[in-house]
């Protein structure tokens, strides 16, 4: 939905407006200017940045988060699993979604088939 040639979003990235997510670039892609070489890039896990050149402002998630998310795979949940953990994700206070995933982890590690 973001048409701004000069806006690059990381693949799997959510984005959204109050407005809807065709509303997003509108009303928070702001002073975005190709011709004098801005670029924003929102890459994987949400990390913002900005600047010519562009440089990393702040991540979404803290590293801890970051890497149970990556131990997690979570790319390869099934869709009742995401469904489950995307508002957790989307609220400020992600302790439920780390207690989540931890016990998550914990199940699947306790199963014996080795083909998580």
């Amino acid at each position: 939905m973001v048409k701004a040639p000069n806006t690059f979003i990381g693949d799997y990235t959510y984005y959204d407006d109050r407005q809807g997510p065709a509303a997003f670039e509108q009303n928070n892609v702001l002073f975005n200017y190709p011709e004098f070489g801005d670029r924003l890039i929102i890459g994987k896990f949400c990390a913002i940045a900005g600047g010519n050149p562009a440089a990393v402002r702040r991540q979404r998630f803290d590293k801890a988060l970051s890497a149970l998310l990556l131990e997690l795979n979570w790319w390869d949940l099934p869709p009742e699993a995401l469904t489950q953990a995307l508002p957790m994700l989307c609220n400020p206070d992600l302790k439920a979604f780390a207690r989540w995933a931890r016990d998550l982890l914990n199940r699947r590690n306790a199963q014996p088939d080795s083909n998580r």
